[in-house]
């Protein structure tokens, strides 16, 4: 009797050797029976059951061309170039093809042509790995003919770049209506005003072809659309001066009209909802005042306050301009720590309890919301410098308890493990990193009792520290970003006052030149980059830690003041979490609402209203 066994008696792995004898039957011309000729005459020899794998109609097409003498069969192909026909070749044979990007559209057009599933979905995989906010809106409707998830990731992606998309997309007025009605009604679009609602239904609509303007008319087609804009989230001078005079609007009736009743509405309501940080009224219903989710949430964690160190965390909602504490169970407190993102989650390195000077790596899932412990660094470090270079986390200076340090780390997920690499040429804490064109920069901090100016960058491609132009002013406790092309170094400690002051690297003049100044002294405070801004986030002022937020505008070169920090703090750090999945729940719709409760709604019914 036959031994019966879970696996098969042919191992499949041998195909690859199986192949290598293909394509060297093929070389040598070893048993081919047909001759393939491309549209720009390049011959290629091959056999026909091996190219039948590519599919029943090229399998058709070329049968259609044989005839019963025994020489090698010679097929034209007029449709088909050389390099494509080679990489179909390619992929019959080995099962694999190589090709660059901007040529995958020819291979795909010809696999289209001739129902080729396999290879269609091979160049569907292969442009997943290439989709960008220039092709997504290409990819979608790509992802939606072939039923292949590309389309679901580009969906996201025309949500979460849909500012850009208005503004700079050569094919943003090939999104058909009924996709552009989804997106506009969708709560997470991710943009900043409701104003943009105006702008992208008008480029849309000025870009359309006569053909589907005639198709119904411009007025009820304009209408329809400015039904998603949520009318009570812009301001009154907006609808008044901006969208009333638009001609768009003006020169139809029935638009004219719609404009009037929000103008109307927004003035009788107004006052009588509750108020989000930016002014306008917000809530969960009715939708014209409801807040789209943003794409982008800052989260600050940790820091001294009332005099210890703290667990606490707060998330900030830039489309509402407000913060919420977030409960999520952490228990451990921490203050002068690191904080990165990697693939969605928040890590917390080193830092104090207020005990000790840890060299823990405490991590935060925003998806799970749940916390896990990653390897510890092998040194302790308070005051310490954090960034992240392809997808590994450096550790940088500090002070271990016993006196500051220049030694470095590197923490890699995959292994979990840190690794010592080389070191800084100074020891420095209180000095703050950024990333920059692929290299690592670090800025000013205390070496000893020397409050340094100093600036090094480190390249990982030759693994060396390299001390640059130094900045004008000496800053310890300072904050360091990459923003538009330049460096920034903000505030901090001279040695003698808390500083406003900014200063701006100019790579290509490799020199520091003075910028705006902050509204607020402050040092021992952390800063991050969202959108088009820097924001700088509590601190120390000298006197007291302070609750105090401002943005930068580098366009108009200007901070303004934004909603406070619901606790003073220093000594904590920001990062900005970007496309999660359970970004709501940091934000004002996966708040608790007062709106809703005041008005009578139950806790039941708010629930249901946000999964909405």
């Amino acid at each position: 009797m036959m031994k019966t066994s879970n696996r098969p008696d042919f191992d499949w792995a041998s195909y690859l050797d199986r192949s290598i004898v293909l394509q060297n039957l093929r070389k040598s011309y070893s048993f081919c029976d047909i001759l393939l000729v491309s549209s720009d005459n390049r011959e290629f020899p091959a056999h026909l059951t091996v190219l039948s794998a590519l599919g029943p109609n090229f399998s058709n097409v070329l049968q259609s061309q044989l005839n019963d003498e025994k020489s090698l069969e010679r097929i034209k192909l007029p449709n088909i170039s050389g390099f494509v026909l080679s990489a179909l070749i390619d992929c019959a044979y080995k099962g694999v093809f190589s090709i660059p990007y901007n040529r995958v559209w020819d291979v795909l057009a010809t696999a289209e042509e001739f129902e080729m599933e396999s290879i269609i979905t091979a160049c569907c995989n292969f442009l997943v790995h290439h989709l960008n906010r220039e092709n997504c809106i290409e990819l979608l409707y790509l992802g939606i003919k072939h039923n292949h998830k590309i389309r679901t990731l580009a969906w996201s992606m025309i949500k979460r770049e849909f500012t850009w998309l208005t503004d700079s997309a050569i094919k943003f007025s090939t999104i058909s209506l009924k996709h552009l009605e989804i997106l506009l009604d969708d709560d997470e679009l991710d943009i900043e005003s409701e104003e943009l609602v105006w702008k992208a239904i008008k480029r849309w609509i000025n870009e359309q072809p006569q053909s589907t303007r005639a198709s119904q008319s411009s007025g009820v087609l304009i209408g329809k659309l400015l039904g998603y804009l949520r009318h009570g989230r812009v301001t009154q001078a907006f609808l008044t001066n901006n969208l009333a005079k638009d001609s768009l609007i003006y020169l139809d009736e029935f638009t004219s009209k719609l404009v009037a009743s929000m103008i109307k509405h927004n003035r009788y309501e107004f006052g009588k909802q509750l108020l989000d940080g930016h002014g306008f009224p917000v809530g969960h219903e009715p939708k014209h005042i409801r807040p789209r989710i943003p794409g982008s949430i800052i989260f600050a964690i940790g820091g001294w306050q009332d005099g210890v160190p703290t667990s606490l965390i707060e998330t900030y909602d830039y489309v509402t301009n407000k913060w919420f504490e977030c409960k999520t169970g952490q228990r451990v407190p921490r203050a002068y720590h690191g904080i990165e993102v990697i693939g969605g989650v928040i890590y917390l390195v080193g830092g104090t309890n207020g005990a000790e000077i840890l060299n823990t790596v405490n991590c935060f899932d925003p998806e799970s919301r749940r916390w896990f412990q990653k390897a510890n660094m092998y040194e302790q470090r308070c005051y310490v410098s954090t960034a992240v270079l392809d997808g590994q986390l450096y550790a940088m200076g500090g002070h271990n308890g016993l006196h500051r340090i220049r030694s470095v780390e590197r923490y890699d997920l995959a292994s979990n493990q840190w690794t010592r690499i080389n070191e800084m040429n100074l020891a420095r804490s209180d000095a703050c990193a950024a990333i920059h064109e692929n290299k690592i920069f670090i800025a000013g901090g205390l070496n000893d009792q020397v409050i340094e100016n100093s600036v090094e960058m480190y390249d990982p491609a030759t693994h060396r520290w390299t001390l640059i132009q130094p900045m004008n002013s000496p800053r310890t406790s300072l904050a360091l970003v990459s923003y538009q092309g330049s460096l920034y170094a903000l505030g901090g400690n001279n040695g003698f006052e808390r500083l406003p002051t900014v200063e701006r690297y100019d790579f290509e003049q490799e020199s520091w030149f003075s910028a705006p100044s902050m509204r607020s002294q402050r040092s021992t405070f952390s800063a991050c980059v969202l959108g088009n801004y820097i924001y700088a986030i509590g601190g120390y002022n000298g006197q007291t830690p302070i609750s105090k937020v401002e943005k930068f505008n580098g366009t108009t070169q200007e901070w303004i003041g934004m909603k406070n920090l619901k606790y003073d703090r220093s000594g904590l750090s920001v990062c900005v979490l970007k496309g999660s999945s359970k970004g709501k729940d940091f934000t004002y719709l996966g708040a608790p609402s007062k709106s809703l409760l005041k008005s009578g709604y139950s806790k039941l019914t708010q629930i249901a209203r946000v999964q909405l």
